[in-house]
């Protein structure tokens, strides 16, 4: 709605905001917002913990906009990358214990979501493994996991002189 306010000295007019930020900018986040929020609705709502994590929860439509907005709060909030059912995807700040608590209600298709390690940050190293049942059934995949992690160690420290153990692999 614009309103006109007038003064001694000048008029001038209020404009509202989607003339001022434009309809499509603001119907499109709108529309992120609401169909991610669409799948949390039917999730059950955890209680909030005086002394457990912080429940911030917000959705964006880009990745800058997600990592600036983790990156002024402190409380260990992370961001986090999904897709939603149109293909689109979206980036998602929260703290790691909330957004697993969600995550896991989630039927097992739509679970498909990644961290976001800011550049420069320190971060754990990952390695998704895939084992192939059907193609390797002579094989032990437990033992084939943990050859695999030893020569990680072993690469860890010659090169890079990081000591750790198979204690510290989850």
């Amino acid at each position: 709605m614009n309103t006109s306010v007038k003064n001694s000295n000048y008029q001038h007019q209020t404009l509202n905001v989607s003339t001022f930020y434009g309809v499509q900018e603001h119907n499109k986040n709108r529309e992120v917002k609401n169909k991610y929020n669409a799948v949390i609705k039917t999730l059950p709502r955890r209680l909030n913990h005086l002394f457990g994590p912080t429940q911030i929860w917000k959705v964006f439509n880009k990745q800058c906009d997600a990592l600036e907005f983790a990156r002024t709060k402190r409380n260990g909030v992370m961001t986090f990358a999904f897709q939603q059912s149109d293909g689109v995807r979206a980036f998602l700040v929260a703290h790691p214990q909330v957004f697993w608590f969600y995550d896991v209600q989630k039927k097992t298709p739509q679970r498909c979501s990644y961290e976001i390690i800011p550049e420069s940050t320190a971060c754990k190293l990952y390695f998704d493994l895939e084992f192939d049942k059907q193609c390797n059934e002579d094989k032990d995949g437990a033992y084939v996991v943990d050859i695999f992690i030893s020569v990680i160690l072993h690469f860890l420290s010659v090169l890079f002189n990081i000591k750790a153990s198979k204690e510290q692999v989850l």
